[in-house]
Formats: structure tokens, sequence, C-alpha cells
């Protein structure tokens, strides 16, 4: 087995349709084609433009052969520039013609040039570099789209989590004025979320040590930092653009889950310790 017939393991024949003013002798390259294709072929003729897109209404092509002898240069680019897209294309040329083959790379069609057209060795090889070239792209776009409908569906998660945050809020708090919180409060669990993000909560002990009991001494409550973490939160996300919402929200929870269990645990303290009596 061939390189190329172990890469494609074909399960079915290589279906490959050729424009060319007259019918090809291609017996040798038939034989060529299967022994690198690794699987057995469909070839069918069309010998005029029209003929070549009723096929491709009605059936599935891998691979559109051109001839550019006999059908003329326009017609061999307008040819290309229809077919660009439905199947992995190839011009045969006779010569070498660079303005041509500039035209036909720029259609993203290959190119084999060999006098010998469907006799040349080399064909084959460009058939198969052509489609391969091809499958690539179709994989690519389809690992984008899908990589786009991730991020899409991480966003709308990410939204419809900080709505039922500020739900949660709302239940906690009926009413609250954005301004009666002291900016440094707000501003330092910003700091405290941005390097949550970048780092984890993990070395930011001794600086949420300090934060919280900064808020115990103001008085500060748990609705309080739902409030600041739903807002700074909302703003980073909205912020990100195309990259994914999933690191910011999980590394988020994480630092207010931590915030709120301190400062629950601080005020829990201080509750017992003016519970027990005096000695």
């Amino acid at each position: 087995m061939t390189p190329w017939a172990a890469e494609f393991s074909p399960p079915v024949p290589l279906r490959m349709l050729c424009l060319a003013e007259r019918e090809p002798r291609w017996t040798a390259f038939s034989v060529r084609m299967e022994s690198a294709y690794g699987g057995s072929l469909r070839i069918q003729w069309a010998s005029t433009l029209a003929d070549a897109i009723a096929e491709l209404r009605t059936n599935c092509w891998d691979t559109l052969l051109l001839e550019a002898a006999g059908v003329g240069r326009v017609a061999l680019l307008d040819a290309v520039q229809t077919f660009e897209g439905s199947a992995a294309t190839v011009a045969l040329l006779a010569l070498p013609d660079d303005s041509l083959v500039a035209e036909l790379f720029a259609r993203d069609c290959d190119v084999c040039i060999s006098p010998r057209m469907w006799d040349s060795p080399a064909l084959p090889a460009v058939v198969l570099a052509a489609i391969r070239r091809r499958q690539c792209r179709q994989e690519l776009q389809r690992h984008s789209t899908t990589h786009y409908r991730r991020l899409s569906r991480e966003q709308t998660d990410a939204e419809s989590l900080l709505r039922l945050q500020h739900e949660l809020l709302l239940n906690l708090q009926s009413s609250r004025d954005a301004d009666n919180s002291p900016p440094d409060c707000s501003e330092s669990y910003a700091d405290l979320l941005k390097a949550t993000i970048l780092s984890g909560p993990k070395r930011l002990g001794p600086a949420l040590d300090n934060f919280v009991q900064h808020l115990a001494a103001d008085g500060r409550s748990p609705a309080d930092v739902l409030a600041w973490h739903i807002d700074r939160v909302a703003a980073l996300s909205a912020g990100m653009g195309g990259r994914t919402s999933q690191h910011l929200l999980s590394r988020a929870d994480l630092l207010v889950i931590e915030v709120l269990v301190r400062l629950g645990e601080h005020y829990r303290r201080v509750a017992s310790n003016a519970a027990r009596p005096a000695a």
C-alpha cells in the first residue's frame, strides 16, 4: 500500500469529473490513480461547462479535472470560478503559462503542467494533494465552527449565571445604594478578582485576610460582596471578546466563595465571643 493509500483509507470509489473538449484517453492515468489512491475510481467526462454544472447539481464529486487544451483561457478560468468550493480542482496544462497558473492558484485550483497531460506520472500525486488540502480546509472550518459555538454557549452560560446571582442579590437585599460602598472596598475586590483570574486564590491568603478584616471593620455584609462580585465579573466578561468565559467564571467563583466563607467565619467568631459570659 502506498503512503497516499494509507492516509486516505478509501471506503468508497474516488469520484472524478473531467471537463475536456474531447473524451481523454485515461487508461494509464486510471491505473496509476487506483494504485496511488488504494481504491477504485469513478470517472466521468463532461464536454461542456453546462454539462459539468449539471453533474455538480445532481451528484457529489471529490475532484474536478479541467483540461486547458481546447477549452480556452477564459472558459477555463470561468469554470474554475464556477466550481470553486464544490470539489478539489486540478487544471491540466500542456505548456507552462505563468500568468494563467497564477490566476488558477488565486482561485484555489491546483495545476499539473506536462506535455503528456493525462499520461503524466505526476497527475495522480497532484490530484491527491488537492484532495488532501481540501479535506484539511474543511476540517479546519468544522473546528472553527465548533469553537465559535462553544464560545457562544459559554458566554450565554456566563450571562445566565450572572443573572441568577443578581436575582439572589435582590432577594438578599431588596434595595441597595451603589454609592454607599467605600470606593476602596470595591476597587480592592476588583484587584483581588484580577489576581485570582491570573494565578488563582491560593497565593492571595494574606491579601484576602486583610480584605476581610477591612470589610468587617466597615460592617460590610455578604450581600455587599456579592454585589461587587456581580458588577466586576459582568464588566470583565463583557470585555473578553472572543475568548472563553469559562476560566474567568470558575476562578471568580472560587474568590467570592473564599471571601464569603472568611467573612462569615469572622462574624461567627465575633458573635461567639460576644455571647460568651465574662469571667
